[in-house]
């Protein structure tokens, strides 16, 4: 599913250097909490396009095994079907 959303940076010299989200639904917003890494995304509130969301993160291990399945969520395979052979 796509969701549209922009991010601006505000230039060096602007008043404040800061980085600005700007997302046209609470979906997309919990699409990107999900896809940042929140395992839990609970919307609590919703108001006059403002929404209380409470986020957590999965419980982080640091056994070598539990890294390397992580590793594995990163990995793909690409296979040409058709195309000349040389």
């Amino acid at each position: 599913m796509l969701h549209p959303l922009a991010y601006v940076e505000n230039p060096a010299g602007a008043k404040e250097q800061v980085f600005n989200w700007f997302l046209p639904s609470v979906a997309a917003l919990v699409a990107l909490l999900r896809n940042t890494g929140f395992a839990e995304v609970e919307v609590v509130e919703v108001k006059n396009e403002r929404a209380t969301v409470v986020c957590r993160r999965a419980t982080v291990t640091t056994t070598a095994t539990n890294a390397d399945d992580d590793l594995k969520k990163f990995a793909g395979q690409v296979q040409l079907v058709d195309g000349p052979e040389t």
